[in-house]
């Protein structure tokens, strides 16, 4: 089972570089302290605090993945984007999230030219083939979400070529698993899930992938901040 968090700061959009880098430390910190709750909600016994400075002593792998060191306890996983922060626990193995606002892209002249960088050409040929400018908006955060969420779960990190791998939808046309671009193997198996955020200022995609397919519950709003 993947159990799935979240939480808002509210916090003013700025473009100043300053306070952005504060609202990135916020959400990082964000993020933390969720995990720190939420463990203690479901695990009172393994985990007395809920602060992040309470949570058991975590190691990174090879590219920066975070895990408890005690690899008994519980696969997690965190991201944050806009003023939102989540975290996923897993009593099943890794496991990997990534939430996206739907911001404005900025330093690319498009979504086209993001696909073109990080998308393998079945993903860039199913996003061309969209001709709704909103769900072409969202099919582009929901596959960009796919491949954070699949490599946050490996432990690759932004090691690996996205370009690489690519995401399979159903006949629903959500998220179904991901496959390794050369060989077919499935690498992951993405689940989006609905995310209301009640003071966000954007639309958000969630997604947790993990290495089989899992049940997902939540996300549970908790308010940390």
């Amino acid at each position: 089972m993947i159990r799935l968090y979240a939480t808002t700061i509210p916090l003013s959009r700025s473009d100043d570089p300053a306070a952005r880098k504060e609202t990135t430390k916020l959400l990082h910190s964000a993020a933390w302290s969720l995990l720190a709750v939420s463990l203690h909600r479901l695990y009172p016994d393994l985990f007395p605090g809920s602060t992040a400075d309470s949570l058991p002593a975590v190691s990174k792998g090879e590219h920066g993945k975070p895990a408890f060191a005690d690899t008994s306890l519980p696969g997690f996983s965190l991201s944050h984007s806009g003023r939102a922060a989540v975290c996923a626990l897993s009593d099943r193995g890794p496991v990997g999230v990534d939430v996206q606002e739907h911001r404005e892209i900025r330093g690319v002249s498009d979504i086209d030219g993001i696909a073109a960088r990080f998308f393998h050409p079945l993903e860039q040929e199913l996003l061309s083939s969209e001709k709704d400018p909103a769900m072409r908006r969202r099919l582009f955060f929901t596959i960009f979400s796919c491949k954070e969420a699949c490599v946050k779960m490996t432990g690759q990190g932004m090691s690996e070529d996205f370009r690489e791998f690519y995401t399979v939808f159903d006949e629903n046309g959500r998220p179904d698993r991901i496959l390794d671009g050369k060989t077919g193997r499935i690498i992951g198996c993405p689940v989006l899930t609905d995310l209301q955020m009640q003071d966000a200022y954007g639309a958000y995609t969630l997604v947790s992938c993990s290495q089989e397919p899992a049940g997902v519950s939540g996300p549970e709003h908790i308010r940390v901040m």
